[in-house]
């Protein structure tokens, strides 16, 4: 098994758990999916392919390949990456004031770098 597949699924726990207190059946209902289909992917019997992971990124706006990366031990909660992820959106949409925009982008580039 490649890591990478193991890491989604180690993922797709982790968002079960903190945004669902662990109840698969709820968490399928919200991105479209068979309650079983999300059970064999957390038991290893169905990878997570491409597809699934980028859906599951927007449908709970996470940064692009959040699936893709392993959790740190310094890592913002959940609430907190979807907070980011609409502050970035609005950055590059323009939707907020540009003296605003231009200091968010100063915070943003000199934040560390995000792991690959």
């Amino acid at each position: 098994m490649t890591d990478l597949k193991i890491i989604r699924r180690e993922r797709l726990r982790q968002l079960i758990n903190e945004m669902y207190g662990g109840h698969q059946a709820s968490f399928a209902h919200r991105i479209e999916r068979a309650p079983d289909y999300i059970s064999r992917c957390l038991t290893g019997n169905k990878g997570i392919g491409e597809e699934l992971a980028r859906s599951i990124e927007r449908e709970f706006q996470l940064p692009d390949y959040w699936m893709d990366r392993a959790k740190s031990t310094v890592e913002p909660s959940m609430d907190e990456l979807q907070w980011l992820h609409g502050v970035e959106k609005s950055v590059k949409e323009r939707m907020i004031p540009e003296h605003i925009r231009a200091a968010i982008n100063t915070l943003i580039d000199s934040a560390p770098p995000r792991a690959a």
